[in-house]
């Protein structure tokens, strides 16, 4: 049976993504042949979105934050804000080279299409 995508799904991906157990997000929600996508790169699969986020935090504290989540069966909408504080300088980070010590803040829009209560594609977009 399909797990429910609603209020307590969301909830629980995020408490899991921003306490980086990036191993359970992957098993929990996303399906085997999942795509996530940013403005500036493509992960195709959960060990390379897995390695993603292990890469990308490795040097970064990120939390996100929702503002705003509109749910339906297949995709689910969600406007968040971004905090992102560099451990040490980052010259070539994704998003924008980072100084340590700096602290960023991002408002993003991201769409999370879904099949049998998996994730299968992200798509996000940020401005700064």
């Amino acid at each position: 049976m399909a797990k429910a995508t609603d209020a307590q799904f969301w909830q629980d991906y995020f408490e899991a993504y921003n306490s980086k157990q990036y191993e359970e997000l992957m098993n929990e929600f996303y399906a085997e042949d999942a795509v996530f996508q940013n403005p500036k790169q493509k992960f195709v699969g959960r060990d390379a979105i897995l390695k993603h986020f292990q890469d990308a935090h490795e040097s970064v504290d990120e939390k996100l934050e929702e503002t705003t989540r509109i749910i339906t069966p297949e995709v689910t909408a969600i406007e968040l804000n971004g905090y992102f504080v560099a451990q040490q300088d980052m010259p070539d980070y994704y998003v924008r080279p980072l100084k340590k010590g700096e602290k960023q803040e991002m408002g993003m829009g991201v769409f999370y299409h879904l099949k049998d209560g998996k994730i299968v594609r992200v798509m996000v977009y940020w401005m700064q």
